[in-house]
């Protein structure tokens, strides 16, 4: 089975000389992506609104910026970008900015995680700490953070002698965006040593991670493991009741369906995915999902495909 990517266009930058650092989907489906321009040396935060809607089906055609936030003083290393409930339509209330790499030192945690108005105001601060790989805001303001090995077992002073245990160390964790305060946090049955692939649906995330790769369900209050057979995931999208798994050790175009009532029989459906073509040895193709929605992006080109597309 072959599953095309629908080509959504070059994303436009905020303003000429911009380039483009980071893009992840938002909690409507829209991109949030955080552009450098390098005579201000400050980035700016930058929403496109998703598709679906006729007022701005040209936008998502030209990928036109819709909303562009500056900002100024910004420390934090690596950073990512979410937005946070929306107000009215499809604009967010405020922005999320989280550093994914995150000191501990002898007067305290480096504050890795902020939250800005849309005019660029810093309005609170909290920390998420570090290897972060995967940030996640829900449509009501809460925020699921995966982490990497690093973040898991400790680096960057965080597991020292004099140093608390890392933040990270349940794999995943649900935080406030309001205080900063952990919400919820995986159990030890997750075993999680780095999380490789992580979505959004509804309030929920869907993930999967290192060693033995299942599908891991998390909830604000549960978690439920899915054993799988797979390795090396990349993305995965989610519709509740089947998962697509996108990626493997050095296969980036294959997926896997998974029927979550059951994977003990295997995956439902595999197959390729036709991936634009590109120089692995120059080009960045990063591939993530977003509920139903695959997104993949190339040298600032946008792609998708709906889960629809992968069912047999």
């Amino acid at each position: 089975m072959r599953v095309s990517l629908q080509d959504r266009g070059q994303l436009q930058p905020p303003a000429d000389g911009a380039w483009l650092y980071t893009v992840t989907p938002g909690v409507h489906g829209g991109l949030v992506a955080v552009w450098v321009v390098s005579e201000e040396r400050n980035p700016r935060v930058v929403f496109h609104r998703p598709a679906g809607c006729d007022a701005v089906a040209a936008t998502y055609q030209t990928c036109e910026p819709d909303l562009v936030v500056p900002i100024y003083g910004l420390r934090l290393s690596f950073p990512e970008a979410q937005i946070l409930p929306a107000q009215a339509e499809f604009l967010p209330d405020e922005i999320l900015l989280v550093g994914t790499r995150c000191q501990y030192a002898k007067d305290g945690p480096e504050l890795n995680a902020e939250v800005r108005s849309l005019d660029g105001k810093r309005l609170r601060r909290g920390c998420f700490g570090d290897g972060i790989s995967h940030v996640r805001a829900t449509p009501n303001g809460d925020v699921w953070v995966g982490y990497f090995d690093e973040g898991v077992f400790g680096n960057c002073g965080w597991g020292d002698a004099d140093a608390p245990a890392p933040l990270g160390r349940a794999g995943v964790v649900r935080w406030s965006s309001q205080d900063f305060m952990k919400l919820y946090e995986a159990g030890p049955e997750a075993d999680i040593c780095d999380v490789y692939a992580a979505t959004l649906f509804g309030e929920d995330l869907w993930t999967s991670t290192y060693v033995d790769f299942p599908l891991s369900h998390f909830t604000a209050t549960s978690q439920r493991i899915i054993p799988t057979a797979d390795s090396g995931v990349q993305a995965l999208i989610t519709d509740g009741a089947t998962v697509v798994t996108v990626g493997e050790y050095s296969k980036p175009g294959t997926f896997r369906v998974w029927d979550t009532a059951s994977t003990a029989r295997g995956p439902r459906a595999t197959g390729r995915i036709a991936l634009p073509k590109y120089n692995s040895k120059r080009d960045v193709l990063r591939v993530m999902g977003h509920a139903d929605q695959l997104h993949a992006f190339l040298g600032g080109r946008w792609y998708t495909a709906p889960l629809a597309d992968f069912l047999p």
